[in-house]
């Protein structure tokens, strides 16, 4: 056989070889299968070493900001757990249009106007902010302010809609922007037993997910998308933030909180009569006759004494003050209640100070008219004593929440001072303009959420 012939039946049985069924086969799925990969922080953001000799999980838990959520490496299809407290607010953003690239990689000439706009994301993934080269995602940004942005729709014209979402928006990403710092500060600082309590709850959290779901991923899966707008296992990657960021203040934040007795003896005794001290309260009825309405003074003086005998003799003061009262604030079919040093009349203050519950007044007279007064209940004030153990547990947790707020903060602003974030936090809180690039940025999640405003505005 000719030497070619021979080398391309040679090739033809390599190449069915290759598909012969004496293949391996795949390995099966490791229980890491079902984390979401680790993502490591990026570089520039500090150094810090394990936490030596600090193995155990601390006891002592203080709640996080925010839900305490960050993120890494995203995709592009990346979602938030929604947090649970509020941050500062921002400056809106500008809101020229920007051009951000499409998921074919190509860019639109022009966003479609909103009154013409089919209510679809024309932009998927685009990214609005980047911590040492991490990305943060519109969808992101988004996902968590979805419902926010659907009951502001139905209420607000497109022009103030824009505005108020450019501030969510621009809060949301401040925040997206903190939680990576932190998260990345953690991913350095924390060991590797750390990290793998912290995969460990995380996949505690997706079985009871999935156990919610009746026993299903897919069912999980599918409640995931329609109760969140989020996929599953990204959500499972936001938990596993969550984790991380929750040990790493227990183990580098807590600590560091010192609240001494006398700190707590200090904010008794600074906020005793505004916060441990309750001012007496009364609650009582008041009939006026008034001297003009009656005519003249010796007609009301004749009227008062009449309301008054009726009052005595046992008739209901409640129905009597709410159909002959000359003053209509005082016919309410309520009774007062207030602190009785605060009205305005001196001479019904001091009546309530002599009566007891159940008592009538003898009239009282002013320039204008005259009154009865009837106590119907008196709450004597009281000051809750430094000794009560509960008053000095509410001092300590109010100032070790405090600090933990402070050190957040100081260790946020050393973060970000050896870190390259775009924008630049002070563009978000409106203190510095935005460059051409950072308004682009800026301006993705702006369009996407403005995209969706005529869906948002004629739901119901």
């Amino acid at each position: 056989m000719p030497p070619n012939r021979l080398a391309a039946l040679a090739a033809a049985i390599a190449v069915l070889s290759g598909c012969s069924s004496g293949q391996p086969r795949p390995k099966p799925l490791s229980p890491e299968a079902f984390m979401g990969p680790r993502t490591e922080a990026a570089a520039g953001t500090g150094s810090g070493g394990s936490a030596a000799g600090e193995t155990a999980r601390p006891t002592v838990q203080i709640p996080l900001n925010a839900s305490s959520t960050g993120n890494g490496a995203e995709t592009s299809s990346s979602a938030a757990v929604p947090p649970r407290t509020s941050v500062d607010a921002l400056a809106p953003a500008p809101s020229a249009p920007s051009t951000p690239a499409t998921t074919s990689g190509s860019r639109p000439t022009s966003l479609p106007t909103i009154g013409a706009s089919s209510g679809e994301y024309m932009t998927l993934g685009g990214v609005v902010a980047e911590v040492n080269s991490t990305p943060i995602y519109a969808n992101k940004v988004l996902s968590v302010l979805d419902p926010i942005l659907r009951e502001k729709a139905k209420r607000l014209d497109v022009n103030n809609f824009r505005r108020e979402a450019a501030v969510d928006i621009n809060r949301r990403i401040q925040e997206l922007i903190r939680l990576e710092l932190l998260y990345a500060a953690a991913q350095r600082t924390l060991d590797e037993q750390d990290k793998k309590l912290a995969d460990l709850l995380t996949m505690q959290w997706r079985m009871q997910q999935i156990t919610r779901a009746g026993g299903s991923v897919e069912l999980a899966r599918r409640r995931a998308r329609e109760e969140f707008g989020m996929d599953f296992d990204e959500m499972a990657q936001e938990q596993s933030h969550n984790e991380l960021l929750k040990i790493y203040d227990q183990k580098k934040v807590i600590p560091r909180i010192q609240v001494s007795a006398g700190d707590i003896r200090e904010y008794y005794d600074k906020h005793v009569n505004d916060i441990f001290s309750s001012a007496e309260r009364v609650k009582f009825r008041l009939l006026k006759v008034d001297i003009k309405k009656s005519g003249d003074k010796d007609k009301a003086v004749a009227r008062i004494d009449q309301l008054y005998k009726r009052a005595k003799g046992g008739e209901d003061f409640a129905a009597m003050s709410q159909k002959e009262n000359d003053q209509t604030l005082f016919a309410s079919k309520d009774a007062l209640d207030m602190n009785p040093a605060s009205f305005s009349i001196a001479a019904v203050r001091d009546a309530l100070a002599k009566l007891q519950p159940g008592q009538v007044s003898e009239p009282i007279q002013d320039a204008s008219g005259f009154y009865l007064v009837k106590l119907e209940e008196r709450t004597p004030g009281q000051v809750r004593p430094f000794e009560e153990q509960k008053v000095q547990d509410e001092i300590r947790l109010k100032l070790r929440l405090e600090q933990y707020g402070r050190l957040r903060e100081q260790d946020l602003g050393r973060l970000m001072k050896g870190s390259i974030i775009r924008p630049d936090p002070d563009v978000l809180t409106g203190r510095k303009p935005a460059t051409p690039t950072e308004l682009q940025m800026l301006n993705v999640a702006l369009d996407m959420a403005m995209q969706k405003y005529p869906a948002y505005a004629s739901a119901k």
